[in-house]
């Protein structure tokens, strides 16, 4: 099967993956169709399927009968339509009629299996033939069916072949730099023939030597701070599979654990979504709120305390209020239903990037937001 250019939403197979050609028990009309052949997997998190398959799916390339535009053999046989055998289709006079071996299907890229080798020509003489492609990519299967009359307008499929190695596509550590004690989230995303397992280190630095402080699985995993020395670490993730592994490593510093002193400051709305913002959507990216510098919080200021209010929601819904350089909150602030007033007094961490920030996000429909501060938490002077 010869690579080419594709059309987009192409079935996806995994190389090694056993694909299964099938020209008949179609429709009439022109065209190609696909489906998962029972029992050969669900998808490619799915466990190794009937047909001789890989890990991964079996995929059933529908071809449209072409084979219906061409005469019917002389010598065709018939057989009673209540006991169709194998290979046969249903003809509109109830009356099934065993189709001639004659269906030829090229497939430069793949390999049949042992069952249906391949001719010299690259292709298989075979009707159903099962196909493993060794290289990802567009693949593309051509079949032409034969009988003693003629030969078919031959028709083409196409296969997205995806690579079964791990791929990392994003990692993240978050904050990147934090203070002794707060918690950190590690997240990775990754492409590649399931199951994925993520296992994370870390290692504080020292000079040219690397102490390990810790050791996480999973994506999201958590990695709490407490009792660690101040200094920098390196964040080191390893993706694998069956296929293989995919790495990366990340920077955090951890800043020394100060005592704090509280200020109070005259009560003051720092924000309020009304008038300053639109309301907060369910789904939405998370709104980041600019806390320092509002109502006389210096930048210097770590956490603050605030009342917050959920105005008017349209449905019934929770707030998570957390620092915006966090990716997510681990804990709802706020829970309330439709058309309800609800506020709550906390104390809220802010940013550690020096910027001072709060994230909110909403599982309401929307939701109006509003802040007020009455003091703010500070390293002493």
């Amino acid at each position: 099967m010869s690579a080419a250019g594709g059309a987009v939403g192409a079935p996806a197979e995994i190389p090694g993956t056993a694909v299964r050609v099938s020209p008949h028990r179609l429709p009439r009309a022109a065209g190609v169709r696909q489906a998962l052949l029972p029992g050969a997997g669900q998808g490619r998190s799915g466990a190794p399927g009937a047909l001789g398959c890989a890990a991964g799916l079996c995929l059933a390339l529908a071809w449209a009968a072409a084979i219906a535009a061409l005469p019917a053999p002389a010598a065709a046989e018939t057989r009673d339509a209540a006991a169709p055998a194998a290979g046969t289709r249903t003809a509109p006079s109830a009356t099934v009629t065993t189709l001639p071996p004659a269906a030829r299907q090229m497939l430069p890229g793949g390999a049949a299996a042992a069952a249906n080798e391949p001719d010299a020509a690259g292709g298989s003489g075979q009707q159903s033939p099962v196909v493993q492609f060794s290289t990802p990519g567009l693949h593309t299967v051509t079949l032409t069916s034969c009988n003693a009359i003629g030969c078919s307008l031959p028709i083409s499929q196409q296969v997205l072949v995806l690579d079964p190695h791990p791929v990392l596509a994003a990692t993240t550590v978050a904050p990147a730099q934090a203070y002794v004690g707060q918690q950190i989230v590690l997240g990775a995303l990754a492409t590649g023939q399931p199951v994925l397992s993520y296992s994370w280190q870390v290692f504080l630095l020292q000079g040219q030597t690397q102490t390990q402080v810790a050791a996480l699985a999973g994506s999201p995993a958590i990695w709490n701070t407490a009792g660690l020395a101040a200094g920098s670490y390196t964040v080191q993730l390893a993706v694998t599979n069956g296929a293989g592994g995919a790495s990366s490593s990340a920077g955090v510093v951890l800043l020394p654990q100060l005592a704090d002193a509280f200020f109070s400051v005259t009560p003051c709305r720092a924000i309020d979504t009304r008038s300053t913002t639109s309301p907060l959507l369910n789904g939405a990216s998370p709104r980041v709120m600019a806390i320092a510098g509002a109502c006389g919080i210096p930048a210097t200021a770590r956490a603050v305390a605030a009342n917050v209010t959920a105005v008017n929601p349209s449905t019934g819904g929770v707030v998570n209020v957390y620092p915006a350089d966090y990716t997510q909150s681990f804990v709802t602030l706020l829970s309330f239903n439709s058309g309800t007033v609800r506020h709550s007094f906390a104390v809220l961490p802010l940013s550690t990037d020096g910027l001072g920030q709060l994230a909110a996000t909403t599982t309401a429909s929307r939701v109006d937001l509003l802040v007020d501060v009455s003091g703010y938490f500070a390293p002493s002077p």
